[in-house]
């Protein structure tokens, strides 16, 4: 035992083949004051506060203790150790290689028990420990995206999500019935959007979802988040009827918008797109559409009138046939720039070149009612 006095304090050292210490004694015993272990192999290398006993590599007291784990970082632990374990409450752990983690709460044998919390870089755990594992309810804190999971565990495994907030999006989403294992059904909101149906246990979208906006509502089926395919709309500017087909090969059912309906084969996005028939105030077009545009061969009626036309992207690439009144006509050849063709009203025939507005213009030959031939 070395003896120094400073002043009226008088500090020991006391240096043995286990351990060496500096502080105060009592009866030879170190009281409060600071522990070095030699060649430990419990990995306790230092403890620094007010010691109980001192009984080999094992210390009863209250303060600070290092040890080193066997990935060769640090673990600090602050509060009342016995036998090197952390005992009791208001303790804390934390580690040299995570400068973020710490365990906070009431341990028992180095464990935490009843209340406790758990940070690490990414999340904190906040609920209750069962000799150092989760077991009931707690909270988690996902640091990184600022969201909060309310949370039950049973032996350390989660079994059930039952609410969740974030904060970056004010997305929420409460647990209605299930579990981690079969999935959920629950509702989630965000901004303006409530869906409600089935869930994964990542909580993305996973069965029938139905989600109501203040312009109505729709119905979807997702599989983990990823679109399957779109059962039912109905929308203040938009409502889709009778849907079948999917994401991939594409839908046909009725469309009802307010200028318009349709019936057909539509894209994705729920454009024309295929063949249908769409209703317009004054007209009906029948034929082929593409991503909402007329394109292909298109006839369209106006009570008992019609023109036969193809189309491009909803440009007019060139007459076929058509009926206005009593006045009908075929087109055999020619483009916008000009046709060949036959036009017939009651009273007379003509075959030969017509307008891009189907007036003869031209070379032709008429025939009339009495077999008389104008060329």
């Amino acid at each position: 035992i070395r003896y120094e006095f400073y002043g009226r304090q008088i500090y020991k050292a006391i240096d043995t083949e286990k351990w060496s210490y500096v502080g105060q004694l009592k009866n030879k015993q170190p009281v409060n004051g600071r522990i070095t272990f030699k060649e430990n192999p419990q990995k306790l290398i230092q403890f620094s506060g007010k010691i109980k006993t001192l009984v080999d590599y094992n210390v009863i007291g209250t303060g600070e203790m290092i040890q080193e784990s066997a990935d060769f970082f640090k673990i600090i632990s602050q509060g009342t150790i016995v036998n090197s374990l952390l005992q009791g409450e208001e303790c804390r752990r934390m580690r040299s290689d995570i400068p973020e983690y710490v365990e906070v709460g009431t341990f028992q044998k180095g464990l935490l028990q009843g209340k406790g919390l758990v940070q690490s870089k990414d999340e904190i755990y906040e609920g209750n420990f069962e000799m150092g594992v989760r077991h009931g309810a707690g909270i988690v804190k996902m640091l990184q995206t600022k969201t909060t999971i309310h949370v039950q565990f049973e032996n350390g495994e989660l079994i059930q999500k039952t609410e969740l907030y974030c904060e970056q999006t004010n997305e929420r989403w409460i647990r209605q019935s299930g579990n981690e294992k079969q999935g959920y059904v629950g509702i989630k909101t965000i901004k303006n959007q409530v869906s409600e149906g089935n869930f994964d246990n990542q909580l993305q979208f996973h069965g029938t979802i139905k989600t109501t906006t203040d312009q109505g509502y729709f119905i979807e089926e997702f599989q983990h988040g990823r679109k399957i395919k779109i059962i039912e709309m109905n929308m203040k500017d938009l409502c889709i009827e009778n849907l079948s087909g999917n994401e991939i090969a594409g839908y046909s059912g009725n469309k009802i918008t307010q200028s318009y309906s349709y019936q057909g084969e539509l894209n994705q996005k729920l454009e024309e797109h295929g063949h249908g028939v769409k209703t317009l105030k004054n007209e009906k077009l029948i034929g082929s559409f593409k991503n909402g545009l007329m394109h292909g061969i298109i006839r369209r009626e106006q009570n008992e009138d019609y023109m036969v036309e193809q189309y491009e992207d909803d440009k007019l690439v060139r007459w076929i046939s058509g009926k206005q009144g009593e006045v009908s006509w075929i087109i055999n050849s020619g483009d916008e720039t000009g046709y060949i063709g036959v036009k017939k009203w009651q009273d007379c025939t003509y075959e030969g070149q017509l307008s891009n507005s189907g007036q003869i213009h031209g070379y032709g030959i008429k025939t009339l009612s009495n077999n008389t031939v104008i060329k």
